[in-house]
C-alpha cells in the first residue's frame, strides 16, 4: 500500500534569482522534510524582466505541508489556485480571533471577492481587519480590536511581496560579506567619500557610527573633530571619579589618625 502524500503548487514571480528567493524556498521545503519539483521556470532576460517559478511540493502529512506552505508564503510565494482570505469577527473587545494572521514590516496584500487589495498601515506582528463594504484592508494592533471587526485568520488568501535585492551597485553592499584581504578597500572608501560628499552638497547630514576598533586607533586631524567630544566627556568623567578616591582617601586617613589619637 502506498503511502499518501499530500501536494501544493507554489509560484514566485520577479527578482526571484537574484535576491535568492528561490533558493530560500527550496531550502525551507528540505528543511521541514519536504520535497519539491520545479515544473516550470522562466528566468528574465534582462536586468529589468521578472522570473517566474512554478513548483509542486509533496509532504508526508498535512501539518508538514501546512507549514511549508506558510513558511514559503512569507517568502513571497504563492498558491497557483489562491483562495479568499478566511475573516472571522472580534468577539472580546482587545482579543484577536484564535490564529489569526500575524503581519510583517513587508508589503501585504489580502484576496477578497476576486482581487487582491493592499493592506494599509503595515507594520510588524500586527492583525488585518477588511472592511468588505469599503474593500480596505489596515493592521490593527490589541487596542483596535473592537467588538465585531473582521480580522484575517490563516495564511490563505494572504500575498506577501518580499524585499529584491536592488540591480544598482550600492556602495555599502560590501558590508553584507565578509571582509578580504584581497578586496580593493581602496576603492570602496572612495566611493563613500563621494557619497558622503554628494549627501553634504545636497544639504544631507552625515551620521557616523563608529566601533571600538576606531577608539584605540591615533587621533587624525580630520577625525579630531568627531572624537573631540566624547574624549572631553570622558575625560572629565575619568577626572571626577579621580578626584572622588583621593578624597576618599584622604578622609579614611584622616579618621584612622583621629582613632590612634582617641586610643593613645
Amino acid at each position: 500500500m502506498s503511502e499518501q502524500r499530500h501536494k501544493a503548487r507554489l509560484v514566485l514571480t520577479g527578482h526571484i534569482i537574484d535576491s535568492m528567493i528561490l533558493p530560500q524556498v527550496m531550502d525551507l521545503v528540505m528543511d521541514l522534510g519536504g520535497n519539491f519539483t520545479i515544473e516550470e521556470l522562466r528566468v528574465g532576460q534582462h536586468k529589468t524582466d521578472p522570473s517566474y517559478c512554478r513548483m509542486e511540493v509533496v509532504a508526508s502529512t498535512a501539518e508538514q505541508l501546512d507549514s511549508i506552505v506558510k513558511g514559503a508564503r512569507a517568502l513571497g510565494a504563492a498558491s497557483e489556485s489562491e483562495r479568499p482570505v478566511r475573516l472571522e469577527r472580534v468577539i472580546k473587545e482587545g482579543v484577536f480571533p484564535e490564529g489569526f494572521y500575524s503581519t510583517s514590516n513587508l508589503p501585504t496584500e489580502v484576496f477578497l471577492d476576486g482581487s487582491w487589495i493592499p493592506v494599509e498601515n503595515i507594520e510588524m506582528d500586527a492583525a488585518i481587519a477588511v472592511d468588505r463594504r469599503a474593500r480596505q484592508a489596515r493592521c490593527i494592533v490589541f487596542q483596535g480590536a473592537s467588538m465585531g471587526t473582521e480580522v484575517v485568520v490563516g495564511y490563505e488568501g494572504v500575498r506577501v511581496t518580499p524585499l529584491e535585492r536592488s540591480r544598482k551597485t550600492e556602495i555599502f553592499s560590501f558590508m553584507a560579506s565578509e571582509v578580504s584581504a584581497e578586496k580593493p578597500k581602496k576603492v570602496l572608501i572612495g566611493a563613500i567619500a563621494a557619497e558622503m560628499k554628494n549627501i553634504r552638497e545636497e544639504g544631507g547630514r552625515i551620521a557616523v557610527v563608529a566601533g571600538p576598533a576606531v577608539q584605540p586607533l591615533p587621533v587624525s586631524v580630520d577625525r579630531a573633530r568627531l572624537r573631540a567630544g566624547p574624549l572631553r566627556r570622558q575625560r572629565a568623567r575619568g577626572a571626577r571619579r579621580r578626584g572622588r578616591a583621593v578624597r576618599n582617601g584622604a578622609w579614611r586617613e584622616h579618621r584612622e589618625r583621629c582613632a590612634e589619637r582617641a586610643r593613645a
